[in-house]
């Protein structure tokens, strides 16, 4: 990061560039386990591709923000892993990794418009054909841009 902060690069465009690349490489993950996933388990395709494909990269985008978050405020790689993991685990339990059904009722439901459950409820419904409900899209629209916002205002170059 020290050489980059002699050269003409905005913060801004560093994590811009920094999250194309790391879209490109979880699409492409995303990908080969969807392959997979048919191939192997016979798992069928969503009876709406488009809105399932938009949901899952503004999904993707929506953790990335979390993660720009963690990086921009956390003093150290290590602090920001330990973070990361933390934030992640609460940010799936909450969105209903083990089962919102095991949650007391107000946490599911602020579970739910949390990134990641934001992006499983729209995703079923994407997925199930039916309407996706505009309040998950717009809680993962937010998650993008408070990230974005967060991090561009907290880069350190060190």
């Amino acid at each position: 990061m020290r050489r980059l902060a002699v050269t003409p690069a905005s913060p801004a465009m560093v994590l811009v560039a920094q999250a194309v690349v790391s879209l490109l490489q979880a699409v492409l993950g995303v990908g080969v386990a969807f392959a997979v996933a048919v191939l192997v388990f016979g798992a069928e395709f969503p009876l709406n591709p488009v809105m399932a494909v938009a949901v899952a990269l503004l999904g993707l985008a929506a953790m990335y923000g979390v993660g720009m978050i963690v990086a921009a405020v956390a003093p150290t790689p290590n602090t920001a892993v330990a973070i990361g993991l933390i934030a992640f685990f609460a940010v799936a339990a909450l969105g209903g990794l083990f089962g919102a059904q095991s949650l007391p009722e107000e946490l599911a439901r602020v579970g739910e418009h949390l990134p990641f459950g934001a992006t499983m409820h729209a995703l079923a419904d994407a997925w199930a054909g039916t309407p996706v409900d505009s309040a998950h899209i717009l809680s993962l629209v937010a998650a993008v841009l408070v990230g974005g916002f967060v991090a561009a205002v907290f880069f350190r170059w060190e």
